[in-house]
């Protein structure tokens, strides 16, 4: 007999089938046991498209099936709920909904109220209901805060007046609360260069007090002229750096570097390092803006302090720009929220509910960073779902979350059902439940069933 191509390409050399001379129940049983497995080769080889793999350019090998349907704010299409065997793969394709902007918003405004900054503290008191007015037309639910930053008040940190943080006004949609913080901020006179900007963006994950809500985008905004204490502030700073490049830049005071943290004493277990910090802002979904206003120091530069804030910003999300005209806030503040959170999402994932099924699903690319958001507002994945080669027979349930900059943006849910008979797959072990009934040339009978591994 000629070999059968197959359609993944393989090919199957047949033998033809003994005949039975008899009317012998093994000879029998055995023809049909022949018959039974070659019809699954074939339908394993054919049907299971799953089987294939993604091919590099994120298509899969056979198309997914189509699924009907319009995407809609919230709920990703379509769910899935399927029959499957351990080892076996199910490709699909979901649609995603996303909005130009971020249904909710969360915008932490934090001060640095040293000396130099009297002319940007002022043009925020003047224009603070604009300011909030210009975002809220960009978000249509979002909520400000206020957080003021000085430095410690011990030598040579500041001056004994001096509040290294201060939460003026946790998150509120209350226009008048907000202004009032703003309103109380003042100027005044610090000691060294550094100021407590870790101590900031520290308490900005960390302070419960602060109230960040969920599914809302989070923005943490800090104005200032300055840089944080720490041991090297270039690290992490592609060479050559702005400021003594190829070497360490350390900000903080001798022995210890670092912030001091919460107790205010340096050296102690609390003591707060910049990129650590940084890092944690990223993991709490927090996204770190900077405007760098000029400073009464010659060195750095505001054109280098942009280019490190900018660099310190990047992993969250964010980006820092350069205020040259007090005047300029408001539309540089809206101009700058807006480059951020409208059209684009910068770190897109899709995560499963309970996590322990992660292993379950698989998506190509795994996430996705700087998203742009199609001017239809719908986004597609290829992605499949492989039940586990030592799934148990049983249901098991959970949800694939569309997760972007923190925000949800939709759900599916997926049921899989692995029955208690699934046949042999060639291609990947599986558990199956075959009768059996053969006869010995002895004359004893021997039969069973249950699950036997392939």
């Amino acid at each position: 007999m000629k070999p059968l191509q197959l359609a993944n390409g393989e090919w199957l050399h047949a033998k033809p089938l003994p005949a039975c001379r008899t009317t012998d129940d093994w000879c029998i049983w055995r023809l049909l046991l022949m018959l039974l497995l070659s019809g699954l080769l074939l339908l394993g080889s054919t049907g299971a498209t799953a089987g294939l793999p993604l091919s590099a350019g994120g298509i899969n090998a056979i198309d997914p099936p189509s699924q009907p349907g319009q995407a809609v704010p919230g709920q990703l299409l379509p769910p899935i709920d399927k029959n499957m065997c351990p080892g076996e793969i199910y490709p699909f394709q979901l649609t995603i909904y996303l909005p130009r902007t971020p249904a909710k918003g969360d915008i932490m405004l934090a001060f640095d109220t040293t000396g130099s900054m009297a002319g940007v503290i002022r043009s925020a008191q003047q224009n603070a209901i604009r300011i909030m007015d210009d975002l809220n037309r960009l978000i249509s639910d979002v909520q400000f805060g206020v957080i003021d930053i000085e430095d410690y008040p011990i030598d040579p940190y500041g001056t004994k007046d001096n509040v290294a943080y201060r939460l003026r006004q946790p998150l509120t949609a209350d226009r008048d609360a907000v202004r009032f913080a703003i309103d109380a901020l003042q100027a005044n006179a610090g000691t060294d260069q550094p100021e407590a900007y870790t101590r900031a963006i520290y308490e900005a994950h960390a302070d419960p007090a602060i109230g960040w809500r969920e599914n809302a985008r989070r923005l943490l905004l800090i104005f200032g002229d300055s840089f944080a204490h720490d041991d090297d502030l270039n690290e992490g700073i592609a060479y050559p750096q702005p400021h003594r490049p190829g070497r360490r830049w350390e900000t903080g005071v001798p022995p210890h570097m670092l912030d001091p943290g919460r107790d205010g004493i340096p050296g102690t277990a609390d003591d707060l390092d910049f990129q650590t910090e940084l890092a944690a802002l990223a993991e709490h979904n927090i996204t770190l803006l900077s405007v760098v206003t000029p400073s009464w120091f010659p060195d750095p530069t505001q054109t280098e302090l942009v280019v490190y804030w900018n660099a310190w910003a990047a992993p969250t999300g964010g980006k820092a720009v350069p205020l040259w005209n007090a005047g300029d806030l408001p539309e540089l503040i809206r101009t700058l929220v807006e480059d951020t959170v409208v059209g684009v999402i910068k770190r897109l994932t899709l995560e499963t509910v309970p996590e322990s099924y992660q292993p379950w699903v698989e998506f190509d690319p795994a996430e996705m960073t700087d998203v742009p958001i199609p001017s239809e507002g719908e986004l597609s994945f290829l992605g499949r779902v492989k039940a586990p080669s030592d799934a148990r027979p049983g249901t098991y349930e959970f949800r694939i979350l569309a997760v972007g900059d923190g925000i949800e943006y939709g759900e599916m849910p997926v049921t899989i059902t692995v029955p208690e008979a699934c046949f042999p797959d060639f291609n990947h072990p599986t558990w199956y439940h075959l009768p059996l009934i053969a006869k010995d040339y002895s004359g004893s009978k021997m039969g069973g069933s249950g699950p036997r591994r392939r």
